[in-house]
């Protein structure tokens, strides 16, 4: 099924006819916040108004050419300018996906450096967090862009998939004072040898990382949707001596949104997933190709509201 999903998230064709099924238009317009910047800021607000806060993630192409990765640039500018004039970048963290502003390309990781300092620049000024996210196989790229910039930026964060076999490391390695490490389980996608493909052992792995952070002096982000591994993260928070705001749990849009509240109701600080930009039914695939996460991720989706 997971190849049937990854195939269907490829062709423009098989895009089109796909896009127009209304259970793949009901699936894109509960986990995806439109295409622009307007409607991903009206998200937030949504989001805000109950106490939760966001982060938002652009859906854009991989950059081909320098000039693409400097309009993914611009573009992220333009985000934090629209955040404050909205007066939601205290709510709000920044995602950036490194091949989109150009990481891939000759000598990419140079300028994919600089880029990065003009964004994060402008978002510290602002307060908005800014997080670095690579997808699959590509920790050891935004762990090089996370040693360019922390002497700069210290808190700027980076985004570790879990069920990896070299995980662990990975946590002790980037879980300096006040990064933000976010923790995901990832879709295990991954030959055996490199990921733990079994759900057990993936979930245990997940546990070896939050604990690894939660003992740090990292700040952490814990997304999941598991009502046990949320139990597991209060209650290892508490025993390393974190307050309710020392941490986080993170939610996609759209994926147990009661659950959300009712964790923001009670103090929690909780942060949504809030992807937009052109390519959201590809992101809509993938995610459901995961088949770690699918069970889960369709049973979130069902909740109601």
């Amino acid at each position: 099924m997971a190849a049937a999903m990854l195939k269907l998230s490829n062709g423009d064709t098989v895009r089109g006819l796909a896009s127009r099924l209304p259970l793949t238009r009901s699936l894109m317009q509960r986990l995806i916040a439109g295409d622009g910047i307007d409607e991903m800021i009206g998200a937030v607000a949504e989001l805000a108004a109950t106490r939760r806060l966001a982060t938002i993630h652009h859906l854009g192409p991989r950059a081909a050419n320098p000039r693409a990765a400097d309009h993914t640039t611009e573009h992220h500018l333009q985000v934090l300018d629209q955040l404050r004039l909205n007066e939601l970048t205290s709510v709000t963290e920044l995602s950036i996906d490194i091949a989109g502003i150009g990481f891939d390309l000759p000598d990419g990781a140079t300028e994919a450096a600089e880029r990065l300092r003009r964004i994060a620049r402008r978002a510290t000024r602002l307060g908005v967090p800014v997080t670095l996210s690579g997808g699959d196989r590509r920790m050891d790229d935004v762990t090089a862009l996370l040693g360019e910039l922390r002497t700069d930026f210290p808190t700027i964060g980076v985004t570790v998939q879990t069920s990896l076999r070299r995980s662990e490391d990975d946590c002790a390695a980037v879980a300096t004072p006040g990064t933000r490490v976010r923790l995901y389980a990832g879709g295990h996608r991954e030959v055996e040898d490199l990921a733990f493909l079994n759900n057990a052992d993936a979930e245990l792995s997940f546990v070896r990382c939050l604990k690894a952070v939660m003992y740090s002096e990292a700040y952490p982000v814990v997304a999941t949707h598991s009502s046990r591994l949320i139990a597991v993260a209060q209650d290892v928070a508490q025993r390393a001596g974190r307050g309710i705001d020392d941490y986080e749990l993170s939610m996609l849009r759209g994926v147990r949104p009661a659950m959300q509240a009712k964790l923001a109701g009670l103090g929690q600080r909780v942060r949504v997933f809030v992807p937009y930009g052109p390519l959201g039914y590809e992101y809509t695939m993938r995610l459901l190709a995961q088949p770690q996460n699918r069970q889960e991720l369709l049973r979130g989706l069902l909740e109601r509201p």
